[in-house]
C-alpha cells in the first residue's frame, strides 16, 4: 500500500450509528486506529461482545465506484450478514477528504481473523478491528488471499 494511501487509512474517523444512550444521549460513536476510548469499552459491553470488525463494501482497493455500484456492494454485504446471522449496525467511513466518506458496517462480535477474510473477499485493502480493553486496530489485508467459503454471491 502507498504510505499516503496508509496514512489517509489511519486519519479516518469509523463512526458507528447507534441507539441513543440513556445516560449521555450519543447516538454516535467514533473510532479512531490507535487511539483507546473507554466508550469504545462501553460501547462493546452495552452490545454483549467482546469484539467488532468495522468495514466498507464501497469503493475496493481504493478506487471509486458510481453510487449505484457501491449500494449495490453495500446492500449484497448487508443481506449476507443478515442471512448469516451477524449482528450489524450502520457505520460511516470519514476521510479527511470528505469525497472519501463512505458507508459501512459495524458487526458486532466478528472475530478478526473471519472480518479479514471478508475485506479481502470485498476486495478492501483494510479493516478497523476492535477489543475490549484494547485499542483499535487497523488491519491490512491482502486482496489475493480469498476464502471461497464467504463468497457473497
Amino acid at each position: 500500500m502507498r504510505p499516503s494511501l496508509a496514512r489517509a487509512y489511519r486519519t479516518t474517523a469509523y463512526a458507528v450509528a447507534r441507539p441513543s444512550n440513556p445516560d449521555n444521549g450519543t447516538a454516535e460513536l467514533v473510532l479512531h486506529p490507535d487511539r483507546y476510548s473507554p466508550a469504545t469499552d462501553a460501547w462493546l459491553r452495552a452490545e454483549r461482545v467482546n469484539q467488532a470488525v468495522l468495514l466498507t463494501a464501497w469503493n475496493p482497493a481504493s478506487r471509486r465506484r458510481s453510487a449505484t455500484e457501491n449500494q449495490a456492494a453495500d446492500a449484497a454485504l448487508k443481506a449476507w450478514l443478515d442471512k448469516g446471522g451477524y449482528r450489524w449496525l450502520p457505520a460511516e467511513c470519514r476521510a479527511t477528504d470528505p469525497a472519501w466518506t463512505e458507508a459501512g458496517v459495524a458487526i458486532l462480535g466478528m472475530p478478526r481473523r473471519i472480518g479479514t477474510i471478508l475485506a479481502r473477499q470485498l476486495g478492501q485493502n483494510a479493516l478497523l478491528f476492535t477489543r475490549l480493553g484494547s485499542r483499535p486496530r487497523l488491519i491490512r489485508t491482502r486482496r489475493n488471499s480469498i476464502d471461497e467459503s464467504l463468497r457473497l454471491s
